[in-house]
């Protein structure tokens, strides 16, 4: 395909093996003062790891907690997901990580200036469920905050500009006023403007966006997408969000599905411009209130396979739109996972997966973009272990994890930094 290298992955080093086998889902990561900073979620709660990008080992991380602990959040009610974890970098006298991956531990918000410890918020006002979304932002922080039952609160947006951060001023309350919204899932800035995608339980997603001001936001909020851009409870919830060849691109779809279901709904992929235009890159033919919208891409639903639902990463590169995602597998059956690039939203060509990924013959989790790297994040078999080491190439850099007790990566993990 014209403009997509067939050589896009570079180097690729295992940054640790796991070891054992668990369930781990919800990753999010990021780079900050000169370490990798992992979140992920397991059936005893959420893990924050931090690696210095020069360390052989990843250390587990937790909120050094100050006076009276916090109550533990409830999740959403009727909420038939649970809420993603995230991190952001705001600036402020000095940058500060911020994250909601402690929520589980009863902290809403956690800021880390060093990444060695994090501190809750102690300023963050309580009454709402947990943290669904953060966005650092010319020097500010955005909060997208779930609703809570026991206090009647709908979803909300938050913000703060430092340097104190005791200042939260609220944005949006009942969020753009329809109370099936479950919660604010993303936040992205663009062309000047704050992109907030709201998860709908009854009708589907929607794409809302205010002007940023330089006193803070606009009052008008515009939506662009509605009704699951018209496939409904098909697209429950945008995945993804990524700005590609100064477009906004986006994946969505719902998650949770299972083999069992009668019809597979696989994950749609759509392009958004700055005049609110939107087309379908690869997803199903369609009705709109515009006319019809055929995907430019001739695919429908999951790149041409309606059990593609799990959605494994969505980043842009170079110009190159890079989307991964995986099956619904029958009994018995192999997950299918596949990578796939695009130039132009028109072709779009599978990938190979990098032999060492191959060859460890683990299920792909996600896929971190972070500058000019990619974390692969991999879950062991019985066909790769931390006593196997024998799956390396030759002349392929391994990091051999520390003795046992200091490495605190989640068990059942494997972490792999790429190159792009």
């Amino acid at each position: 395909m014209s403009g997509v290298p067939s050589d896009w992955f570079h180097a690729i080093e295992c940054l640790t093996r796991g070891a054992g086998s668990t369930a781990v889902t919800a990753l999010a990561g990021m780079e900050f003062d000169g370490a990798f900073h992992l979140a992920t979620r397991m059936p005893a709660g959420v893990k924050v790891v931090r690696r210095g990008i020069d360390q052989p080992y990843w250390r587990a991380v937790y909120p050094t907690v100050r006076g009276e602990v916090a109550s533990i959040l409830a999740e959403p009610a009727r909420s038939p997901f649970l809420p993603g974890l995230t991190f952001a970098i705001a600036a402020g006298n000095r940058p500060r990580l911020f994250t909601n991956a402690f929520h589980d531990h009863g902290v809403a918000l956690a800021w880390s200036d060093t990444g060695e410890c994090f501190l809750p918020v102690a300023e963050f006002p309580g009454g709402y469920g947990p943290v669904t979304a953060l966005l650092g932002c010319q020097g500010r922080l955005f909060v997208a905050v779930a609703g809570d039952a026991a206090s009647g609160r709908a979803p909300a947006l938050l913000w703060n500009e430092g340097p104190a951060w005791e200042r939260w001023r609220p944005m949006v309350e009942s969020p753009f006023g329809d109370s099936a919204h479950v919660m604010i899932t993303h936040l992205i800035a663009w062309q000047g403007r704050l992109y907030a995608a709201v998860a709908n339980d009854e009708r589907g997603f929607q794409l809302w966006w205010a002007g940023l001001t330089p006193e803070g936001m606009a009052e008008d909020w515009h939506c662009v997408l509605r009704d699951g851009a018209e496939r409904h409870t098909g697209n429950r919830e945008i995945l993804a969000l990524t700005v590609w060849n100064d477009k906004l691109c986006l994946a969505a779809g719902r998650t949770g599905q299972t083999a069992a279901n009668a019809r597979p709904l696989g994950v749609d992929l759509l392009r958004v411009d700055q005049d609110d235009r939107w087309e379908i890159l690869a997803g199903a033919v369609r009705f709109t209130p515009q006319g019809l919208k055929v995907p430019l891409a001739s695919l429908g639903s999951g790149l041409g396979d309606p059990a593609r639902a799990n959605l494994l990463g969505l980043f842009s590169h170079r110009g190159t739109l890079y989307i991964a995602a995986g099956t619904l597998p029958e009994a018995g059956e192999p997950i299918r996972q596949q990578l796939w690039a695009s130039s132009d939203g028109e072709q779009f060509e599978p990938r190979e997966w990098p032999g060492l990924l191959v060859e460890a013959a683990q299920p792909l989790l996600g896929l971190i973009h972070l500058g000019d790297h990619l974390l692969a994040c991999t879950g062991t078999t019985a066909r790769f272990s931390a006593a196997d080491p024998d799956i390396a190439e030759p002349g392929a850099a391994i990091s051999t994890a520390a003795g046992p007790g200091t490495d605190s990566l989640p068990p059942g993990l494997t972490v792999w930094r790429l190159s792009l």
